[in-house]
């Protein structure tokens, strides 16, 4: 899983089609295990982050809360995915949450405070 994901942003633009596709026809037909190592939802979504799919990998990382809970993590993902998708408040309760969970995870810190001078100098 390790190798798709890292590889999917230099595919084609025809692998990246046919990467979306196959994910959504997974997303639709997978069932989820108890297994949190099995946490397909959370994989895909991480395969569609890398092929700027972010709307996708948000419906993905929602699936994968709802069957196996919360994880910081997850909300970082979804909090960079709604900040690539222009949704800077969405973006910024996900950061949040993400450090409620997890109150020194660097990188939700460092995405935070970028999301919060966009903000900012938007406002100006």
């Amino acid at each position: 899983r390790r190798a798709v994901v890292d590889k999917c942003p230099y595919a084609s633009n025809r692998m990246q089609h046919d990467i979306r596709v196959d994910a959504q026809r997974i997303g639709e037909n997978y069932y989820p295990l108890a297994n949190k190592k099995a946490d397909v939802a959370f994989e895909l979504g991480r395969v569609m982050m890398g092929i700027k799919e972010f709307a996708l990998a948000i419906n993905f990382f929602q699936d994968s809360q709802k069957n196996f809970g919360e994880h910081h993590i997850n909300w970082y993902n979804m909090g960079i995915c709604y900040r690539y998708v222009d949704k800077m408040e969405k973006a910024l309760n996900c950061f949040d949450r993400s450090l409620e969970l997890q109150p020194q995870y660097l990188e939700a810190i460092r995405w935070k405070t970028m999301v919060e001078n966009e903000l900012n100098a938007n406002d100006m």
